[in-house]
């Protein structure tokens, strides 16, 4: 799980599940968050658009995100630093 240092994140309480890896950015680096660079390139294509309701936002979002390739979420999402973490090789 990727996340920032927010004091709530932070706490020595928290138990983390086994299964669980916490990976911290560093602060104030929401480039370096993977969702914050898909939402960016999404963010290109409603430049200018005017939309009636939240509703009708909510579909062209989604359907811009079904859109999406693997491939392309993959160039937008796979930093190395998680990788690495990972200990996940890419081919």
């Amino acid at each position: 799980m990727q996340m920032d240092q927010a004091s709530a994140h932070m706490s020595d309480w928290i138990l983390w599940p086994e299964n669980v890896l916490p990976i911290v950015q560093p602060s104030h680096s929401p480039e370096l968050n993977p969702s914050e660079c898909l939402w960016q390139d999404l963010r290109k294509r409603f430049k200018g658009k005017c939309f009636e309701s939240i509703g009708s936002l909510e579909t062209v979002l989604f359907e811009q995100i079904n859109t999406l390739s693997k491939k392309v979420v993959a160039s937008l999402t796979r930093f190395s630093y998680i990788l690495d973490a990972l200990d996940i090789q890419v081919t």
